[in-house]
């Protein structure tokens, strides 16, 4: 019998799930998304499925995690697949850090002919505006609690300050020990044999093929010919991105993009948007639904406006009044995603997500100078003195810079002690380990901002373990697709 292989690709940025608004088919936009959560499909039918036992993982040119805990989340599904005894081959045109990281996991590494293997390091831009809004007379007035919390620090200084420095330089190097000490395991190599690669040595395919970092140079096309001459062939699985298993129903409700009022959306200018109204509506619905025995909350979030992400919060706090509640955190749970996070009954972390950032922004525009420079004035009409507040035309007085400020301070407090009452700390204890600073989920753990190490496999396997037994695990929310969508799958499928 001839040797069957299935083809998982990598391409696009990783999203943990189709864009709210959007159909399956979609545009050329969506598809060049990559989906955790069909990912993770593809690999729960991959396991089960015994004809099966090569799978290729394609990582595209134009793959590109959010964070560095995507490379973590991929990784931890190949482990998955060789676990269950699959040959798993990793096939890639460049290989850096990230791409040794996940090949780690693997048990072939395939490398093209003309490329190139390097583990340079990490690292992350920032970019500053304030020079540039002062010349233009634009004025940005930043109010927050938490010295580490930089977001608007863009806007606020032109350069990077101690703590933003201090927090990135911490975070990229407890995520880079991680990425090497899991290569230098998968590799079966000691960590000096990783030095020169990261002190900027850039190796051809050749060179990397000759100090074993890879098992083969072929291109795609070469490799795929190989398999086909030695009747290797492909396998379509059916994989349903709806969930998997049988027994008692744990929903996974992922929840991922900026939270904001109203409805969640997507735009290609501003990215995904987590809306409460919809958000509380799906919750509500996971509350009635008597067949829905547990429900696993995944979180991708940098957080956005306080009260949606209280909105939210309260939706999960009366959800969790009727079932579990388990909250698995992908690559970013920072803020308001940490927010929302502190009613669940035990909180699941990668090893390098982006975490905590406990602390309160927020700002204040005037472009008042900016408009009167160019010619253009303004005048308003108000009852009161302080009617206008939230309009960018004028400068806030010193009363209302005072009451500002105060309303931070109080939403830190109640940041604070909401996460003290959630981790069963004091409020002090909070404060040292909050000030905005983001954590890498293994940090997380270790100050018990979180309970544990693991992805959403094992937030699945404890809420089975604890609650459930088997089960049969739903992933929502189900995109939908159009008229024009359907018409389409039946054009492709050949269907009438």
């Amino acid at each position: 019998m001839a040797m069957k292989y299935c083809e998982l690709v990598l391409d696009g940025v990783l999203y943990e799930t189709a864009p709210p608004g959007r159909s399956l088919v979609g545009s050329g936009a969506h598809r060049a998304q990559c989906r955790f959560d069909r990912f993770l499909a593809s690999v729960e039918a991959l396991i089960r499925n015994r004809r099966v036992a090569r799978v290729l993982i394609h990582r595209m040119p134009g793959f590109r995690p959010q964070a560095h805990a995507g490379y973590e989340m991929i990784r931890a599904q190949i482990a998955r697949l060789t676990g269950a005894g699959k040959e798993v081959w990793f096939y890639a045109e460049q290989y850096a850090v990230g791409d040794l990281y996940m090949a780690s996991a693997a048990t072939r590494r395939v490398l093209h002919p003309l490329g190139t293997l390097h583990a340079l390091g990490l690292s992350h831009p920032f970019l500053f505006f304030r020079k540039a809004l002062h010349e233009r007379k634009i004025q940005v007035e930043v109010f927050r609690r938490g010295r580490y919390k930089g977001a608007l620090d863009s806007v606020r200084n032109d350069r990077l300050d101690h703590a933003q420095r201090e927090q990135y330089d911490d975070l990229l190097s407890a995520v880079m020990d991680e990425f090497q000490d899991r290569i230098a395991e998968g590799y079966r190599r000691p960590l000096s044999d990783l030095q020169p690669l990261t002190e900027g040595k850039i190796l051809t395919a050749r060179e990397a093929y000759e100090r074993a970092w890879v098992h083969h140079c072929r291109s795609y096309a070469e490799l795929i010919g190989d398999w086909r001459d030695k009747k290797v062939r492909k396998l379509e699985p059916k994989v349903s991105a709806k969930g998997f298993g049988s027994g008692k129903t744990v929903a996974v409700l992922y929840l991922e993009g900026t939270i904001v009022t109203g409805r969640s959306r997507s735009s290609p200018v501003f990215g995904r948007s987590l809306g409460a109204a919809t958000v509380c509506r799906q919750l509500a619905q996971l509350e009635r639904n008597r067949r829905v025995k547990a429900v696993v909350l995944r979180i991708n979030s940098g957080g956005g406006s306080a009260t949606a992400s209280e909105s939210i919060l309260h939706a999960v706090e009366r959800l969790k009044r009727s079932k579990p509640v388990v909250v698995s955190m992908g690559e970013i749970a920072a803020s308001g995603g940490y927010w929302i996070a502190t009613q669940a009954e035990r909180l699941f972390v990668e090893h390098t997500t982006i975490t905590g950032s406990i602390g309160v922004l927020m700002a204040v525009l005037n472009l008042r100078e900016f408009l009167k420079a160019r010619g253009i004035t303004e005048e308003t009409v108000k009852t009161h003195e302080h009617a206008d507040l939230a309009e960018p035309f004028r400068r806030l007085t010193n009363d209302e810079r005072q009451q500002l400020d105060e309303i931070v301070s109080k939403l830190y407090f109640a940041f604070l002690k909401r996460v003290a009452e959630f981790r069963q700390r004091s409020v002090g204890e909070i404060d040292r380990v909050a000030e905005g600073r983001v954590w890498t989920g293994y940090d997380a753990v270790r100050l018990g901002l979180a309970d544990e190490v693991g992805g959403l496999t094992e937030a699945i396997e404890y809420v089975r373990r604890i609650h459930t037994g088997s089960a049969r695990v739903r992933y929502l929310p189900r995109a939908r697709r159009s008229a024009v969508d359907r018409l389409l799958a039946r054009s492709v499928s050949g269907g009438s």
